[in-house]
């Protein structure tokens, strides 16, 4: 296993954890190419964020999302 891909494994984990879900819930059969580009460029922006305020900012603003649709 790579370096890049063991660490975009435990992002990944990470992220879901943090939402309360699993790794499994990214990757849907309904996926199309731009939705799977989109998950990586979200994961590869997380990744790089080193603060944990603001990384759980950006949990806290997707959850937030998130719990809008589910209402809407």
């Amino acid at each position: 296993m790579s370096h890049d891909h063991s660490r975009s494994t435990r992002t990944q984990q990470r992220i879901a954890d943090a939402l309360g879900t699993g790794v499994e819930n990214f990757f849907t059969e309904r996926s199309e190419p731009q939705d799977l580009h989109e998950v990586v460029e979200l994961l590869a922006a997380f990744d790089q964020i080193v603060d944990p305020n603001d990384r759980k900012a950006c949990i806290n603003f997707v959850q937030s999302v998130l719990k809008r649709q589910r209402t809407a």
